[in-house]
């Protein structure tokens, strides 16, 4: 057994436990009940980092007097484009889990909006899958910046900065599972270089070890067309083939 994982197995690895929460929480979505189109194009339910239910959804007013309020408090853009509005779903007195005054739930749908939202909660991979934590043990000089790898229900992230010769080059990979985009930075511009990155397997805790040694993606190759041509920073859509992950430009 190998004493680590490289990025690529821990992102792929854990893909498919991530997808499968993220269409649980589409699936919660069709419960809503939601009178402004805008809001219910833009909701996205979510899990916050004390295990929630969460939301968000981007806000775009055409009251005047509103949009003065923003330019003058926020920035211009949120006065044109809108702003991303979060808030928790909570239980009332009687057990009922409720929105914010924009969005409810139908009383036909109460019920088994009340159980799906229940039963995920109590999901395993939710009540561990928030996990930071820094590398501390791949970096032997000091002066370097530890890397940072972030483990969330529907993402992985990993970022790092080196300090060489005065001159800080940046490495940073998102995989979001449900845009199903990988966003990378990197700064020595070889993308499938950075995802064979090794993270020491005694600093992944032991449930996130077992699901990424039983799944049979970190075994697929890993393919980026013209790898070449990109620059530092680049978004991929993440195509999934038999036995390869294809990462098409974006």
């Amino acid at each position: 057994m190998k004493d680590y994982y490289t990025l690529k197995e821990i992102v792929f690895g854990l893909r498919k436990e991530q997808l499968r929460v993220v269409e649980k929480l589409k699936e919660l979505e069709k419960y809503v009940n939601i009178a402004d189109s805008e809001i219910r194009k833009n909701l996205q339910l979510t899990i916050n980092s004390t295990k929630e239910l969460g939301y968000s959804y981007l806000y775009k007013t055409n009251n005047l007097l509103e949009k003065i309020f923003l330019f003058i408090t926020g920035d211009y853009r949120e006065a044109v484009k809108g702003i991303i509005l979060p808030g928790i779903v909570k239980k009332d007195e009687d057990g009922k889990y409720i929105f914010g005054d924009k969005i409810t739930i139908n009383n036909e749908n109460q019920k088994a909006f009340d159980m799906r939202v229940d039963e995920l909660l109590k999901d395993e991979f939710i009540q561990n899958i928030f996990y930071n934590f820094k590398v501390n043990e791949m970096r032997l000089n000091e002066a370097e910046h530890l890397p940072i790898l972030s483990l969330k229900y529907d993402s992985t992230i990993y970022f790092n900065a080196n300090s060489a010769s005065n001159k800080t080059k940046y490495e940073w990979i998102k995989y979001s599972v449900r845009e199903n985009l990988m966003y990378i930075l990197n700064d020595n511009h070889n993308n499938l270089e950075l995802l064979s990155s090794k993270i020491p397997r005694n600093l992944i805790p032991e449930y996130y070890q077992n699901i990424i040694d039983t799944s049979d993606d970190t075994k697929k190759d890993i393919i980026i067309p013209n790898t070449r041509i990109y620059g530092r920073k680049a978004s991929f859509y993440v195509n999934e083939e038999p036995n390869a992950f294809v990462l098409v430009r974006k």
